[in-house]
């Protein structure tokens, strides 16, 4: 399990994609400079223009659901095993009124269904 950075595979995937945004990026470039040189007119160059704005668009999209997938940081993780791990002695500290409250939260929540308890 990959913690606080990205998996290898999405990590090369976004590398990919972001190789490929660039790419188009130098393909416009070289577009523009053949429009000004007059080797392609105005109409292609827009036409042309339009279709790699399109597909940066995608990429754009693309790389950002890959950050969005991206696990919690490594900070928030440990925080997070630190505080499950102390839930039962912290359970056993609280007075008799809290504890009931929590089981009847987590009781009122549960579904008993072909004799296996679900939360």
């Amino acid at each position: 399990m990959y913690v606080g950075a990205r998996s290898p595979h999405s990590s090369s995937k976004s590398k990919r994609l972001e190789t490929q945004y660039g790419q188009i990026e130098k393909r416009t470039e070289t577009m523009y400079v053949d429009k000004l040189d007059e080797r392609i007119n105005q109409e292609v160059f827009d036409k042309h223009a339009a279709i790699l704005r399109c597909e940066q668009e995608r990429l754009q999209r693309k790389i950002k659901d890959i950050q969005k997938a991206t696990p919690a940081p490594i900070g928030q993780a440990v925080d997070m095993l630190r505080l499950t791990s102390r839930a039962s002695e912290v359970f056993l500290q609280q007075p008799a009124a809290e504890q009931r409250r929590l089981l009847q939260v987590v009781a009122g929540r549960s579904v008993a269904d072909d004799s296996v308890l679900t939360f």
